[in-house]
């Protein structure tokens, strides 16, 4: 009875134990069912396609931005050395603080000398002329205040009608009135700076002095002559 008892008592804890087995299926042996591998596809394919399409964004180029023009610092302020090249068909602005060496932006040049003659007393303007003699009506003076911004034109050496006259070949005053717009050092400022007298040949066929007031942006006419 009591080998009866031991073998009934084992036989019941191996029921036992297979019930809990049966009951509670350990990871390894669980098989996914048709709705759960869908969805695990499903999950994979959308986590591959966000990864590429932030792959792509991240490879889109960046626009880069228009360079600007070139500003002056506090340090590029002046002084400035003004000097021409070695052909002396242009010039340069050397700001002596900085170092900085920038073009200053206007037509060819006629002749170097106007540096000497065209810087006003002050320092703060400066008159040169500039332009191609093959195009006669590009030559006028250019005033520079500023390095930094383009010359600018105030007024032509020669009318329209002396530049018509020159190019027909009419007599030799229309060409004698080029050469006396041409000649060296052509400027001349007042001590204060507020004027300055060069020639131009903008009436009839004589070339003449003009007082240029560069506030006002006025010229008059200071002598009136049949030849130069």
């Amino acid at each position: 009875m009591k080998l009866k008892g031991k073998v009934i008592l084992v036989f019941g804890l191996l029921l036992l134990s297979l019930g809990c087995r049966l009951s509670s299926p350990t990871p390894v042996a669980w098989v996914p069912t048709a709705t759960a591998q869908q969805r695990a596809q499903t999950e994979t394919a959308s986590a591959q396609a966000q990864a590429t399409l932030t792959a792509q964004v991240t490879k889109i180029p960046t626009s880069t931005p228009t360079s600007l023009p070139p500003t002056p610092t506090i340090a590029e302020d002046g002084p400035w050395l003004v000097f021409a090249n070695q052909a002396g068909t242009g010039y340069y602005a050397h700001d002596v603080d900085s170092g900085t060496l920038i073009p200053l932006d206007l037509p060819p040049a006629l002749d170097p000398l106007d540096l000497a003659s065209g810087i006003s007393p002050d320092g703060k303007r400066l008159l040169v002329r500039a332009g191609e003699l093959e195009a006669l009506t590009d030559l006028g003076f250019y005033l520079i205040e500023d390095p930094w911004q383009p010359a600018k034109k105030i007024t032509a050496l020669l009318s329209e009608q002396l530049i018509a006259d020159i190019l027909a070949e009419r007599g030799k005053q229309p060409k004698m009135a080029l050469q006396a717009v041409l000649q060296p050092n052509p400027v001349s400022w007042t001590a204060n700076s507020h004027q300055a007298v060069f020639p131009l040949a903008l009436e009839d066929l004589s070339s003449d002095l003009y007082l240029y007031n560069p506030q006002a942006g006025t010229f008059k006419r200071l002598s009136e002559r049949f030849q130069q």
